[in-house]
């Protein structure tokens, strides 16, 4: 099906906000993960109070129906455990020991990790020489987000960004190991029955927490719901129609968009230093992401 060149402007237009939403995501988390503190899980399971209604009824008007064929289901637990339950974990948890900025740019090695992944489960993802140097140069990226960051001034910066990491390689996992189900459930199904099972999960891993004793401020309600229904439910829906009209090609140059607005919203919002080391990283990265995923383009990774 065509579209004239007004749809794929609109495309345009709401995928950039779509990329502004989810860099915004990060120094509001980071904000979230200080306030709340170890309490992490009662902060995700809370973002998913408000977001699991909106998923379910965006799924129901834009597929007709939110019925999944009851074997899948076992699949859906366990991707809702990976995707929503620990990723948030892990999410929440680096944004209390590193900056927002350094979080942003080291959560985009996923789709690469994702690569890594999938060359071992699928036989048309093999590893290259091109993705292997691809691999390289992104990792350079990485390695130099985690020397010379200008944000030391956070409670422990390695250990965060090594928490931001394992986020990345649950997502990849996700990612990897859900391409099989993601060909028999349409993507906004897929996702609000995997947070459905997340959320649940992430429940009754907080009240080890306590919850009850939990008393958000206002900025955090805001924030908790901004999550939740913008960054969880919103984004992803329209990322979903972005990628059937302009295709995952083009789609993935605004999820690389995503660090540079998570550092210039961090600069503005938190008063967190920039550096040229950022802007050199990020290159290293795309420029890595780009050369492991240009053979065969897939839809890229909503990462909020």
């Amino acid at each position: 099906m065509a579209f004239s060149e007004s749809d794929e402007l609109i495309a345009y237009g709401s995928l950039t906000a779509v990329a502004m939403i989810w860099g915004l995501s990060w120094p509001a988390g980071r904000f979230l993960a200080l306030e709340f503190g170890s309490k992490v899980l009662t902060a995700a399971f809370i973002r998913f109070t408000f977001a699991v209604p909106f998923l379910f009824i965006f799924a129901k008007l834009f597929t007709g129906t939110i019925k999944v064929e009851k074997k899948l289901h076992k699949s859906l637990i366990l991707f809702g455990l990976l995707q929503i339950s620990l990723y948030n974990f892990f999410y929440l948890t680096g944004l209390r020991f590193t900056s927002a900025s350094d979080a942003s740019l080291v959560i985009a090695i996923n789709p690469l990790l994702t690569a890594i992944i999938s060359s071992f489960l699928y036989a048309d993802e093999k590893l290259t020489l091109r993705k292997v140097l691809g691999f390289l140069i992104a990792f350079a990226g990485e390695f130099l987000i985690f020397m010379f960051s200008p944000n030391s001034n956070v409670e422990n910066r390695i250990l965060g960004n090594v928490v931001i990491f394992l986020a990345a390689l649950v997502w990849a996992t996700y990612s990897s190991f859900s391409r099989p189900i993601y060909q028999k459930i349409p993507p906004l199904r897929f996702q609000a029955w995997a947070s459905f099972y997340g959320w649940l999960a992430l429940g009754i891993f907080a009240l080890v927490e306590k919850p009850w004793t939990v008393s958000p401020s206002s900025t955090s309600w805001a924030i908790l719901a901004y999550l939740g229904i913008l960054s969880a439910a919103l984004a992803n829906t329209i990322f979903s129609f972005g990628i059937k009209k302009i295709g995952p090609s083009r789609t993935s140059i605004f999820v690389n968009m995503v660090p540079l607005f998570g550092i210039t919203f961090s600069f503005f919002l938190l008063d967190e230093e920039f550096s040229y080391w950022y802007l050199v990283a990020f290159v290293l990265v795309v420029t890595g992401i780009n050369l492991v995923t240009r053979s065969k383009p897939r839809p890229p990774d909503e990462m909020s």
